[in-house]
């Protein structure tokens, strides 16, 4: 009985990696397609490709990055700010995401003034994003693992010598768990919880309450990127990066 359940067990184990290694394969493909439809610029059809791709739950920097050089073709700056954003978000350190990024925004109709993070959050900004969410997990992982062995010896040894080098090591290995363990809390929460949207209509205007009645603040054009605070009945409340503050409709943008 036990060896028929293993064989089941190891059927279904191989089963769902050739179902896994098959839907790779027609990514692939598909990605390879859409590259082709691009370079012969039918940049609708490889956005139709495209846009497949993500109903059927594939996500990665290159596929938003292909993306919004495809609305930036087709000159939809709105949405090439999008999924380049969205690109940037999985990988800040990729240089032509960053840059065709910042050409986008300046192709913008608006110009806002952006009030500057505070020095620390903006180190701290850069340091969590060095290495992926994955890899600081794993660090926090390996390293608190160092400081349980380094723990053990502390203990166990009746070697002074080794009794101190296995204090050290654990306190180093610990600090530096807790540190990869803060840095993979940060970058998670900055993966799950998308705060951040674009405006992808032409103009809308944003308004003092959640109504249509309410007084216009001011214009805005397709391609602004605004902060979330609170949602309501089909708006949001959102802030400027200048600091200016007021409501849209929540059909007007989309969640970075």
């Amino acid at each position: 009985m036990k060896m028929k359940q293993m064989k089941r067990i190891i059927t279904c184990v191989v089963f769902a990696y050739m179902l896994l290694a098959v839907n790779v394969l027609q990514a692939n493909e598909s990605l390879f397609y859409a590259e082709k439809l691009y370079e012969q610029q039918q940049y609708d059809s490889a956005l139709l490709v495209y846009t497949q791709l993500i109903d059927e739950g594939f996500e990665s920097a290159d596929l938003f990055y292909n993306i919004g050089n495809a609305y930036f073709k087709k000159g939809d700056i709105a949405h090439a700010i999008l999924f380049y954003e969205r690109a940037y978000l999985l990988n800040p350190k990729d240089a032509d995401i960053a840059h065709n990024l910042a050409y986008a925004h300046s192709q913008q109709v608006d110009k806002i003034d952006i009030i500057g993070q505070g020095f620390f959050k903006k180190i701290y900004t850069s340091f969590y994003r060095y290495f992926s969410l994955q890899t600081w997990v794993f660090l926090s992982v390996f390293c608190f693992i160092l400081f349980l062995t380094g723990l053990l010896v502390f203990l166990l040894s009746p070697v002074v010598t080794l009794k101190k080098v296995g204090f050290f090591v654990g306190v180093f290995c610990i600090g530096i768990s807790a540190i990869s363990y803060s840095s993979a809390s940060s970058r998670y929460s900055e993966l799950e919880n998308r705060e951040y949207a674009i405006l992808i209509e032409p103009a809308v205007s944003i308004r003092t309450e959640p109504s249509h009645s309410s007084k216009a603040l001011v214009v805005l054009h397709g391609g602004v990127k605004v902060f979330i605070l609170q949602e309501r009945n089909g708006w949001y409340s959102i802030r400027l990066q200048d600091g200016t503050q007021g409501w849209i409709e929540q059909k007007h943008v989309e969640i970075i």
